[in-house]
């Protein structure tokens, strides 16, 4: 059982960032299955964070004790959320300091996907999966971003169904991407002034995302062209 338990985790080191993709997708995507907001809320919530963990795992790469044990904290952090919740509610305090470590977390694992970015010369499968990974994260990021506004005042956000914390999860992620990759349908709008610049933030960085791994991505290419004359 243990060989097997290492070997897994080898694996999942080996091909991390494929992993992590896989993990962000299904992190922000699993509503589109069309289940029910209470099995969402008690099943599907802590399975698909506790895949997340998993599958981020093997970007906590950090050389230094302390880095390795703040990702480990934040964590266990957001995987106990699916606790925290049925404890506390959704009291505004609770949903902000969960908001803000949700936040802290993904900033974490995009620090962690920066080095294989930027710092090798030559294309690979990686450098595929961590940029597709990083655009998604950009996405986790502004969700978890706007929640922690929306929860201080639900009228900073307009067009959010807010019968469940599920509907509201969704809805957020519905925007965020939205806005990340177009100028938004206008069915959610921002209202208040600091939901509306983290809105305009959001798409600017999105764009600014692509921008810049394009020419990552195009001198990788050259680099692998070149290397190979």
């Amino acid at each position: 059982m243990a060989s097997t338990f290492y070997k897994s985790l080898i694996y999942i080191q080996q091909h991390k960032f494929a992993f992590l993709l896989f993990g962000l997708i299904q992190h922000l995507y699993i509503g589109m299955t069309g289940i029910s907001h209470q099995f969402y809320e008690s099943y599907m919530w802590p399975i698909t964070m506790v895949v997340l963990g998993i599958c981020s795992v093997g970007v906590f790469n950090r050389t230094k004790l302390w880095a390795k044990a703040l990702g480990y904290f934040l964590l266990f952090g957001v995987m106990g959320t699916s606790v925290i919740f049925p404890i506390f509610g959704y009291e505004v305090i609770v949903v902000k300091t969960i908001s803000m470590m949700y936040t802290a977390y993904f900033l974490y694992i995009a620090w962690g996907i920066r080095d294989c970015l930027f710092r090798p010369r030559t294309m690979s499968n990686d450098i595929i999966w961590a940029s597709a990974s990083g655009y998604f994260l950009l996405i986790e990021i502004a969700v978890f971003w706007l929640m922690f506004f929306y929860a201080g005042d639900s009228s900073a956000i307009s067009g959010i169904d807010d019968t469940a914390i599920p509907t509201v999860y969704m809805d957020m992620v519905y925007f965020a991407t939205i806005s990340q990759s177009t100028v938004g349908f206008g069915d959610i709008t921002p209202v208040l002034p600091a939901a509306r610049l983290t809105s305009a933030f959001m798409a600017a960085v999105g764009q600014l995302y692509i921008v810049l791994l394009v020419g990552v991505l195009i001198s990788r290419y050259a680099g692998n062209r070149s290397s190979s004359k």
